[in-house]
């Protein structure tokens, strides 16, 4: 998660998140927070990390790619 912090507001419109649901992001958690989101609307945990890495591949993440696939 410490990756997506200087970069979580690309991935945050990548995926869509209303800038409602992003203003209600606590200042200092918001990569944390976006990450939460995307977990809260996908419906099975595989589903979470496939759009996870399909926003990495999108935004040229390898970098998370490969930290992603890490976590296996």
């Amino acid at each position: 998660c410490h990756r997506v912090t200087i970069r979580w507001q690309d991935l945050a419109i990548y995926l869509e998140i209303p800038l409602a649901d992003r203003a209600t992001f606590s200042q200092g958690h918001e990569p944390l927070r976006t990450l939460e989101w995307l977990e809260q609307h996908t419906q099975q945990p595989s589903e979470f990390k496939n759009k996870l890495r399909q926003a990495f591949e999108e935004l040229g993440w390898n970098d998370l790619i490969d930290e992603l696939d890490g976590s296996k």
